[in-house]
């Protein structure tokens, strides 16, 4: 009797036990897609983290050539040529101008670039310089952040 029950139960498709086979795959399943979830999620939190850490390192950069730029502007025309000239003459820094302890700070290793190039008018006493700021920073410790540049003319007043 008990054999002719179990085969009827065959028959229409009913098994003991099956359900916790299937409810363990199911089980292993859902796991699986929590834990990629979590993996993926967690990896785009890190990305968003990083280029905001970078978009802020590049706003830090460009206040600072900013800041540079202005500090260069409020040098007298007469007083920034005899910076050109010696800074031409002896192929060496400009001391004067310096990066802030702020940009030291938020930047690894900040390096300032500073390229002049004098311009003259022959049909007017106009005189100017073109003055090319680019300031660049490791990113990590080998790869250098992409650099920020900043170019500012002055002109002398007739």
């Amino acid at each position: 009797m008990v054999a002719i029950n179990q085969l009827i139960d065959l028959a229409r498709g009913r098994r003991k036990g099956s359900g916790n086979g299937y409810l363990m795959i199911d089980a292993i399943v859902a796991l699986t897609i929590m834990i990629a979830g979590i993996l993926t999620a967690s990896t785009l939190l890190i990305q968003f983290r990083l280029a905001e850490k970078r978009q802020e390192r590049d706003w830090i950069a460009a206040q600072e050539l900013q800041n540079i730029a202005e500090s260069m502007k409020a040098i007298p025309y007469g007083e920034l040529q005899e910076l050109i000239d010696r800074f031409q003459a002896a192929n060496e820094d400009l001391q004067e101008i310096r990066i802030s302890e702020r940009c030291h700070e938020w930047l690894k290793e900040p390096i300032l670039a500073i390229d002049l190039e004098t311009m003259e008018s022959q049909e007017e006493s106009v005189q100017g310089v073109r003055i090319d700021l680019s300031l660049t920073w490791l990113e990590s410790q080998q790869r250098i952040g992409k650099p920020k540049s900043l170019s500012i003319w002055r002109f002398n007043q007739p």
